[in-house]
């Protein structure tokens, strides 16, 4: 029982790196960048601003070339930038709180399924 329960979130967590641009769900397409937001927030906080930007850079060609949709890629980008920068502008205790909401979102829309 429990080994089902881990691999269908894993299947879901894996799920999440498929890129997806949500045409016609404006919600979900605002749900997805904010994630892509907090990301950049993340990653920021656990390595290194300008790490987490070329790292981001690396995966958005990598998804490009995996998915050929460069719209979705390029907005993605912006928003993970958009992270980045603003883990460089904010208060460091407002970026914890920020990514702490945006996982209890990740986990919301994993249980609404």
């Amino acid at each position: 029982m429990i080994f089902s329960e881990i691999a269908q979130a894993f299947k879901w967590f894996i799920g999440l790196f498929k890129p997806q641009d949500f045409k016609g769900n404006p919600y979900y397409w605002l749900l997805n960048q904010f994630s892509h937001i907090g990301l950049g927030l993340l990653l920021s906080w656990l390595i290194s601003p300008y790490i987490a930007l070329i790292f981001f850079v690396v995966w958005e060609v990598v998804q490009y070339f995996n998915s050929k949709d460069y719209k979705d890629g390029i907005e993605d980008l912006i928003f993970e930038s958009f992270g980045v920068v603003l883990f460089l502008f904010l208060n460091k205790i407002a970026v914890i709180l920020i990514c702490l909401l945006l996982i209890v979102r990740l986990f919301y829309k994993y249980y609404e399924q």
